[in-house]
């Protein structure tokens, strides 16, 4: 307890320079939690992709390559496009090529400001992408196969508490515009979430959402903007010569095809760079805060010279000085911390950034170290 007094008192003598030292520590806290966020992001994505990484060496993302031109000729004459839309499916479908697509759109925003969207998934989705369900069941064979007038609903983890297993509901259909009958057969795990490789990486979660089966024979039923997603959402699977021709043949809109495992090591290897250029910026800023500590540590030391001296006269010891700019370096963090904690909301950000304090401590009290063994003798 003795040491916080001393602290305090060091704090009102040196007023100035603590509050710049202080103010520079809740920059570089709120800064760090930026870098952590960057980085926990980016490790999120890479576990996300890496379903990817077996069995998707035939795999192939569906690219849009239409010009801006060309695409409002084809909104021009929608019924059209329809149709090819429905003859590329079907296609696909005559020639044994195994393919997924999901779609939607977001519905309507709640109250916390939290997006309600509608996804559509055809056979197999969920189970490249390892979902589960806290209750009920997934969508089996039966749910895309049939197409009846009430369809089967599998809600997010967030709906839990406003849909209920087994009952029907109306549900808004974002294609149509129109309402629907649904029958919630399951609610996800918490977090369930999918990666969209058309859109280089995305990762989606779908805890605020209701999904729906997409059934490949009723394809024709589909909006123009549900089935010009479900072709640029889409993961095909075989020979890239006949797909890419079935794909021209049928299309109304001009794509390309890359491979999916090409595709996720180069995500991979953005991701690795990314983390890298994050960690050097971070450790710059650390080295950036040793400098200005130290020189704020120095002004310190040589205006306290002489209470030091008394301090030790008094039966201290040179790690007791040391100890005095430890705290007070602590005590600066914290503040840190907490108006860091407050800006990023964070539990796992909160727990890095105390990590990241505690390294600080230790690092800041160096040259305060080498101050007092040096003059304290």
């Amino acid at each position: 307890m003795k040491i916080i007094g001393y602290v305090i008192k060091d704090i009102k003598n040196n007023r100035m320079i603590v509050s710049i030292i202080c103010i520079f520590h809740i920059v570089l806290m709120i800064f760090l939690g930026f870098l952590l966020h960057i980085i926990r992001e980016n490790q999120e994505e890479v576990k996300s992709i890496k379903v990817f990484q077996k069995g998707f060496d035939d795999a192939y993302i569906v690219v849009d390559e239409t010009d801006d031109e060309t695409f409002s000729k084809i909104i021009e004459n929608a019924d059209r496009a329809i149709e090819e839309y429905s003859k590329l499916f079907d296609a696909l479908v005559e020639n044994d090529i195994r393919f997924y697509t999901e779609f939607g759109y977001t519905i309507y925003v709640d109250e916390q400001g939290n997006n309600i969207e509608q996804r559509r998934v055809t056979n197999g989705f969920f189970d490249i992408f390892h979902m589960s369900v806290l209750e009920g069941r997934l969508f089996d064979e039966k749910d895309y196969d049939e197409v009846g007038d009430e369809i089967p609903v599998i809600v997010g983890y967030q709906l839990r508490d406003k849909y209920e297993v087994g009952k029907k509901y109306q549900f808004d259909d974002g294609g149509s515009g129109e309402q629907f009958w649904g029958k919630v057969i399951g609610i996800l795990d918490k977090n369930a979430e999918y990666c969209e490789l058309n859109n280089y990486s995305v990762k989606q979660n779908l805890d605020y959402s209701y999904v729906l089966p997409q059934n490949y024979k009723n394809m024709d039923k589909l909006s123009f903007s549900d089935l010009d997603m479900a072709e640029t959402k889409m993961v095909v699977f075989g020979d890239r010569n006949e797909i890419q021709k079935i794909i021209s043949n049928n299309s109304p809109i001009k794509v390309s095809l890359i491979n999916v495992s090409d595709h996720v090591q180069e995500i991979l290897n953005d991701q690795v760079e990314m983390n890298i250029i994050s960690a050097l910026i971070a450790l710059a800023l650390i080295a950036v805060s040793f400098v200005i500590s130290s020189v704020g540590a120095g002004k310190i030391f040589v205006k306290q010279l002489n209470e030091y001296r008394i301090h030790m006269f008094c039966g201290a010891r040179r790690n007791d000085i040391v100890c005095r700019y430890m705290v007070l370096t602590a005590l600066e963090l914290f503040v840190g911390i907490v108006v860091a904690g407050f800006i990023h909301r964070d539990f796992y950000n909160l727990m890095g950034l105390i990590v990241c304090a505690l390294l600080l401590i230790v690092i800041e009290s160096v040259y305060p170290y080498y101050k007092v063994k040096r003059e304290l003798r």
